[in-house]
């Protein structure tokens, strides 16, 4: 399954250029599903020796740092077995023949 971060939102230490807060999506793609995260992640402060200005912070920098605020790879594992799992549900779905589908009238 193919993972894309993306940040929504970030935002720094008052008066500091120092990352604190994430908002960020995460998009599980695979074999027609296609479906995302959305979390907020509040920063801790970094040790002198892994600070980098705002300037200096890519994608793949937010990413790592998120992921380990959130829990590491236990973090990371828990997502992929949901959109995993969300996947294969989705692929048995699509499989069935429909027999009723009063989904317009209801917005879906």
């Amino acid at each position: 399954m193919d993972i894309a971060f993306e940040p929504i939102q970030v935002r720094t230490k008052k008066g500091s250029d120092q990352v604190r807060f994430v908002v960020w999506s995460m998009r599980f793609i695979c074999e027609g599903y296609d479906n995302t995260s959305v979390g907020e992640t509040l920063l801790p402060d970094p040790i002198d020796d892994n600070y980098l200005p705002i300037e200096e912070v890519d994608n793949e920098t937010l990413k790592k740092w998120v992921i380990a605020a959130e829990g590491g790879d236990e973090f990371l594992n828990q997502l992929l077995d949901f959109h995993s799992s969300r996947a294969e549900f989705i692929q048995e779905v699509e499989s069935l023949d429909v027999y009723l589908d009063n989904t317009k009238e209801y917005g879906a």
